[in-house]
């Protein structure tokens, strides 16, 4: 019996070493890194670069994914949102929306931006970093699950401040994450509540504190898309008169083959999404190449 049990637990180990080394080998064992905060719920790490599967990946003093750490004028953007904005391990650093529109643009552009965050994390975001007001504009990119609650540090294996001892172990927990959320819910933070009507505030102190121009580019989900719905009907009643106000579902071929999932945009909606950005911000797409 001992003899079969440490057979057992020697075949495991060397599963679990040939994983290791698979992950390894695979390039799979690299991963942007996040700070936690109670005032923001979380944010990428600042001051950081790494390899992240192939792609490099830096972060300025504040968290974002910039290169240089020079305070917003008058003729910078900033572009704000969530994991839809935010190119993640998908993108080179000089591959993301921010950095692409950045060239094309010829001015800086600030992306505050991270995976998960709702629009409460980036209004905190914000008033955590006063300086990013002095933008000459700030477009919002936001769709209707955005407006809740703010979303709180969860997770090493969603959100990880550390590189992991073992990445295969690391991988596995992220692949288990929403089945041991199930099963365990009070090993977890709440998931944001929708009914939270926090943001409101938070939009009416922006509209307050920001005097450069503001844009809302509201984003649709997948469904609302099927159902001929306008996104986010409450933020609009919100800014309508008092920020410019635009749709993505409005940008010509924008079609269910732009999503991959509920909301997260394919290679083909990530390209609409920086056009319709660059329509935003007054630029055509022919004097945007013409830059380039």
């Amino acid at each position: 019996m001992a003899g079969t049990l440490l057979a057992i637990a020697l075949a495991a180990l060397t599963a679990f070493a040939l994983a290791e080394v698979l992950v390894r080998v695979l390039g799979l064992a690299g991963y942007p890194l996040f700070v936690r905060s109670e005032a923001i719920g979380y944010h990428f790490r600042p001051n950081w670069r790494a390899n992240v599967r192939g792609r490099s990946w830096r972060t300025n003093a504040i968290g974002l994914r910039l290169d240089h750490d020079r305070p917003p004028s008058a003729d910078s953007i900033v572009i704000v949102g969530d994991s839809t904005v935010e190119d993640g391990v998908g993108a080179g650093q000089d591959q993301t929306i921010a950095a692409r529109l950045a060239k094309e643009t010829g001015r800086d552009v600030y992306p505050v931006a991270c995976p998960a965050w709702s629009l409460e994390n980036q209004l905190a975001f914000l008033r955590a970093h006063p300086e990013l007001y002095d933008a000459g504009t700030i477009v919002f990119v936001s769709n209707s699950w955005d407006l809740a609650s703010a979303n709180r540090w969860i997770a090493e294996s969603v959100l990880p401040t550390r590189p992991p001892h073992s990445h295969a172990w690391f991988l596995l927990m992220r692949a288990t994450y929403q089945w041991r959320r199930k099963l365990f819910p009070r090993s977890f933070p709440p998931w944001p509540d929708e009914a939270d009507q926090a943001w409101k505030h938070s939009v009416g102190d922006l509209l307050e504190r920001c005097r450069g121009r503001i844009v809302w580019l509201f984003y649709p989900l997948r469904e609302e898309l099927v159902e001929n719905r306008l996104p986010c009907p409450a933020l609009r009643a919100l800014v309508q008169d008092r920020a410019e106000t635009r749709d993505l579902g409005e940008t010509p071929g924008w079609s269910l083959d732009c999503y991959r999932d509920a909301v997260h945009p394919t290679a083909r909606g990530r390209e609409l999404l920086r056009r319709a950005l660059l329509e935003v911000l007054g630029f055509r797409q022919d004097a945007a190449a013409a830059k380039r």
